[in-house]
């Protein structure tokens, strides 16, 4: 057996730590980027989510305004209702304390003429009777002048126009009472 013997000085090689050195830093690199990869999936999903819920949020934030805006039109209205009920005369009680004593189809015409003056024309079996029912409107007190403006003699009995001229302000006032008290 022969031996060998190598009187040749064995030099280290010069590569060894720059090499090392060079697959670290390139495993950091890789261990950096796949950080980043997977922070970058984690906050697209998390804006996903969050555009989503925002959507939704938005969504029930437009019902809440309408629902808001039609609750405040609600109530704008009713407060306009009730700012014109409180300042137009009550034509419904008006009639009917003005005509129901006229019962029986004796109204032919019953006209607001203008904002304070009616005119009323109706069919009467006398002229008592006429007298009487221009007496129960005279009394009325928001009636300020009641005016038998025309009474014609016919076959039936005589029909009578008056005219009527309203305090509005007191009609308003006195007829609104009337009309809560029913209610």
């Amino acid at each position: 057996m022969t031996v060998e013997i190598n009187f040749i000085e064995k030099k280290e090689s010069k590569y060894v730590a720059p090499v090392l050195f060079a697959i670290a830093f390139i495993f950091l690199l890789l261990l950096i980027a796949a950080l980043i990869f997977y922070q970058r999936y984690e906050l697209s999903t998390t804006m996903e989510s969050d555009k989503a819920e925002l959507a939704g949020l938005e969504t029930e934030l437009l019902s809440l305004q309408k629902e808001t805006a039609d609750e405040q039109l609600l109530k704008r209205i009713e407060k306009e209702m009730e700012k014109m009920q409180e300042e137009t005369a009550p034509v419904f009680s008006m009639y009917e304390e003005t005509v129901l004593p006229l019962a029986g189809g004796k109204l032919s015409v019953y006209e607001m003429t203008e904002p304070e003056k009616i005119v009323i024309v109706g069919a009467f079996t006398s002229l008592t009777e006429v007298a009487d029912y221009t007496e129960m409107l005279s009394e009325k007190s928001y009636i300020t002048d009641t005016e038998l403006t025309e009474i014609t003699n016919g076959n039936d009995g005589f029909e009578a126009m008056l005219t009527l001229k309203i305090d509005s302000a007191l009609a308003v006032e006195e007829l609104n009472e009337h009309a809560q008290t029913l209610e």
